[in-house]
C-alpha cells in the first residue's frame, strides 16, 4: 500500500484500481497532454524519506517522457538565476526555506510545506537560506520536450555560495520587465477543512468513500490542488487522458494494474 510520505506518479493511459485503506490527503499536479509513442503506462511510488539522506546537493527523475518529468532535489544555501524557463515547474517543498525573486523585482518568500508554480517564461532569482528538499514537477508546452537539461536558457541550477552571492541585488528587472509570476501557497490552503466535498464515490465496490478537493491553479495544460478522500475502492477502467503526480500528505492505499499488480503508497511518497 502507498501511504504518507510517498510520491506517486500516474502516467497518461494507466487504468486499474484505487484502495484507500485510510483516509488520503494529497497535493496534486496534472498535466494534460498528448500521446506520447511508447510511454510507460505503470505507475511510479518512491518514499521521499529514501532520498538523499546524508547529501547537501542532489537531483534523480522518478519519472520521464517527451512531456512530463518528475524528481526529487536537495540543495544546499546559495543564490542562482532561471533565464525564460522553457517548462512549467510546480514543486513541493519538504524542507528548507528560500525566496523566489521574479523578473520585476517582486519576491515571494516559501517554505517546508508550501506548493508553489513557476509558469512557462519564468524568468527571476532563486536565493536558498536553508537546505531546500522537494517534489518537482515539469510539464513541457505542446511539440517541446520537459528534459530538465534544456529547461532554462541560461540557469546551471548550482547555487552560488551566500557569501559571494547575497550582496549582488537582482537587476534583471532593469532589462527584462516580465509579466509572468511564481505562485506559491501554504500548507494551510490545503487544510482538510478548506477541502470542497464532492460527495460520495458513485462507482465505489468496497466501503463508502467520499472525496474532497481544492484547485489551487491553472496554467495552460498544467493544474495544482489536493484532494482527500475517505477509505473505500472502486475501479477506474478508463485510461487516463493526463499524468498526474502526486505527494502523500496523510493516509495510505494503492492502486493496481489490470494484471493485479499492486502499487503501494503512504505518505511521505511521490
Amino acid at each position: 500500500a502507498f501511504g504518507a510520505g510517498d510520491a506517486v506518479v500516474l502516467p497518461k493511459g494507466w487504468y486499474g484500481r484505487w484502495d484507500i485503506t485510510e483516509t488520503i490527503h494529497k497535493v496534486w499536479v496534472v498535466h494534460e497532454h498528448a500521446d506520447v509513442a511508447g510511454a510507460s503506462v505503470t505507475p511510479v511510488v518512491v518514499p521521499v524519506s529514501s532520498f538523499a539522506p546524508g547529501e547537501m546537493h542532489a537531483t534523480i527523475k522518478i519519472f520521464e517522457d517527451a512531456a512530463t518529468s518528475v524528481g526529487l532535489t536537495k540543495c544546499s544555501p546559495g543564490v542562482f538565476p532561471v533565464d525564460k524557463s522553457l517548462v512549467t515547474e510546480s514543486f513541493h517543498v519538504l524542507e528548507g526555506e528560500f525566496s523566489l525573486t521574479n523578473a520585476d523585482g517582486s519576491v515571494r518568500q516559501c517554505k517546508a510545506g508550501d506548493t508553489v508554480v513557476l509558469p512557462l517564461g519564468w524568468s527571476g532569482q532563486w536565493d536558498i537560506a536553508r537546505t531546500l528538499k522537494m517534489v518537482w514537477v515539469e510539464t513541457a508546452p505542446a511539440g517541446s520536450s520537459s528534459d530538465s537539461e534544456t529547461a532554462t536558457t541560461s540557469s546551471s541550477h548550482a547555487p552560488i555560495p551566500l557569501a559571494a552571492a547575497r550582496p549582488a541585488p537582482l537587476s534583471i528587472q532593469d532589462t527584462r520587465p516580465s509579466t509572468v509570476i511564481c505562485a506559491s501557497v501554504p500548507l494551510e490552503f490545503f487544510a482538510l477543512d478548506q477541502l470542497t466535498p464532492k460527495g460520495p464515490r458513485k462507482n465505489a465496490d468496497v466501503g463508502n468513500p467520499h472525496d474532497f478537493t481544492r484547485k489551487f491553479t491553472a496554467m495552460g495544460a498544467t493544474s495544482v490542488g489536493s484532494w482527500s478522500c475517505t477509505a473505500g475502492g472502486w475501479d477506474s477502467p478508463t485510461p487516463r487522458a493526463s499524468t498526474e503526480t502526486f505527494y502523500v500528505l496523510s493516509g495510505a492505499g494503492c492502486v493496481s494494474d489490470p494484471d493485479g499488480t499492486r502499487h503501494a503508497f503512504g505518505a511521505g511518497d511521490a
